[in-house]
């Protein structure tokens, strides 16, 4: 049960009606608005964008990109001038440059780890990074997740500061402190009442998809959170199928595919899509179009 104190009949029906009619006239205005797109064509064709006020759960195993498409996302909405706070236990700060410095610069995370760079790779990096700094893209990272409690106070303060994001992160909702479904309903109030989008990532329990024909995941193969249908606005399940081996310890599929499958979608249909990814440098794109479809800078 939450414990923020809710006022009865907040609105009264002549209030709710005008915003559904003003709503509706928008939409008839302008149908093919996107209120904050993915870049990603057939993404944004079936969830519409990101929107307002909603919460998003991005699942999948371990390697399958889901974190990757959440820092897609992140940029691509910072790009756009809009504020987003990205939470995550699994990450360092290094970790998180790495990662968007690869998408950026089209250097690889892993060379830039180890320390195998090639000149080429040191060139990209050095025109990068001021280009980076410039534009000033307002990210903000932490490495620790905070509780409901301190994600509240904290949307307090940028409240008063007038600089609260249209973005929150968290990865993963299974390491937020507390009982899961507890925290799913309170960052639904917090989504509605700040006026904000957030997206979750998930684990996907691998165990259950090893033994299958079909490796793509399904709403009871996420880990700790049974009938995600009731509590998010829109679940999108990752499937790498390059992840997957034959026998024979050779991928099953092409290198570069990503199947998500939204298999909930409260703002329309539900299907299967597929993405194309760029596993060196953490970048996504069209399926048919590769990697030549991205936002401009």
């Amino acid at each position: 049960m939450s414990s923020n104190k809710i006022k009865k009949f907040e609105c009264n029906f002549e209030y709710i009606l005008d915003k559904t009619i003003e709503e509706v006239a928008d939409k008839v205005s302008n149908p093919n608005k996107i209120e904050y797109p993915t870049y990603l064509e057939d993404l944004d064709d079936c969830i519409g964008g990101i929107k307002t006020k909603q919460v998003y759960l991005l699942g999948g195993v371990a390697g399958a990109a889901k974190v990757a498409l959440a820092m897609n996302l992140c940029l691509n909405l910072a790009k756009a001038g809009l504020r987003v706070n990205f939470y995550s236990f699994d990450w360092s700060n290094n970790d998180f440059g790495r990662m968007a410095l690869s998408h950026e610069a089209r250097v690889s995370a892993v060379d830039m780890k180890s320390g195998k760079l090639s000149r080429d790779d040191i060139d990209k990096l050095t025109t990068t990074v001021p280009k980076l700094c410039m534009k000033n893209l307002p990210i903000y990272f932490s490495e620790k997740i905070p509780s409901i409690n301190d994600l509240k106070l904290e949307l307090e303060e940028l409240k008063k500061e007038k600089n609260l994001p249209k973005l929150i992160i968290i990865n993963t909702i299974q390491d937020m402190e507390g009982d899961i479904y507890s925290n799913i309903h309170e960052l639904k109030y917090i989504a509605r009442e700040y006026d904000i989008n957030i997206i979750c990532t998930s684990y996907i329990d691998k165990e259950k998809l090893e033994n299958r024909l079909n490796k793509v995941p399904e709403l009871e193969d996420i880990s700790s959170i049974e009938h995600a249908e009731r509590y998010f606005d829109v679940v999108m399940l990752l499937d790498r199928k390059s992840m997957w081996k034959n026998p024979m310890g050779q991928p099953l599929k092409n290198f570069f595919e990503v199947v998500v499958n939204v298999c909930v979608n409260k703002n329309g249909k539900t299907e299967i899509i597929k993405l194309a990814f760029d596993p060196l440098h953490l970048t996504f794109g069209d399926y048919l179009d590769g990697f030549d479809n991205e936002k401009d800078d």
